[in-house]
């Protein structure tokens, strides 16, 4: 050290020695606290972790395999996807394929019309048959049964079901048609009035 006056002066090496030993005595106390604090964690049963933890990151991203992962889990998300809309166009069709079962097996438990549940629609005397006549001289089928009735008399479906049909003959009197399913259907002519509807179920 120089005396110079009253006042000391230090040349600059040796400013930048004492600052160096403080720098180095500074990083020893904290490396040293640091190992001290980190001395639990290098016990050697915790090596075989890290080599397996290093060796499986340098697999998952490595540089020959990091590219090849990321392009193959792209193509494993899109796969995901189209399952995905594979399996709702399947389930779209199952429900449309069970709405279908589902109508069939109602048309299967609709009862099957008998024939022989005809009845007769009305009590009176039967005037004409289901028989051949004769007109002049040829021969024609009468396909129905001619019942008289007195004016203002009731007439019922000879069985159940539906008013397909209803028609006026022109000269005041009208016809019904009715439907009763399986290709059976029964005529009513010569009807002074009618107190049904189209699509009526009877």
């Amino acid at each position: 050290m120089v005396k110079k006056g009253n006042r000391s002066h230090v040349p600059t090496k040796s400013r930048f020695t004492t600052w160096l030993l403080k720098q180095s005595n500074t990083l020893k106390r904290i490396s040293r606290t640091i190992y001290q604090n980190a001395r639990p964690y290098l016990a050697l049963k915790y090596w075989l972790i890290y080599g397996l933890a290093f060796c499986l990151g340098f697999y998952l991203w490595g540089p020959s395999q990091g590219l090849h992962k990321f392009q193959t889990w792209q193509h494993r998300l899109a796969s995901k996807e189209d399952q995905l809309q594979t399996r709702e166009t399947l389930q779209h069709q199952l429900e449309q394929l069970k709405q279908q079962l589902q109508t069939a097996q109602s048309l299967q438990k609709k009862p099957v019309f008998d024939p022989v549940s005809f009845s007769r629609p009305a009590l009176g005397q039967i005037i004409r048959g289901f028989d051949w006549i004769k007109s002049g001289n040829s021969w024609r089928l009468h396909n129905g049964v001619d019942i008289g009735l007195p004016p203002g008399s009731n007439i019922i479906a000879a069985a159940a079901g539906t008013v397909a049909d209803i028609k006026e003959s022109g000269i005041g009197t009208y016809s019904v048609t009715v439907d009763h399913g399986d290709g059976w259907t029964s005529l009513y002519e010569d009807l002074a009035t009618v107190m049904v509807k189209k699509g009526q179920d009877l």
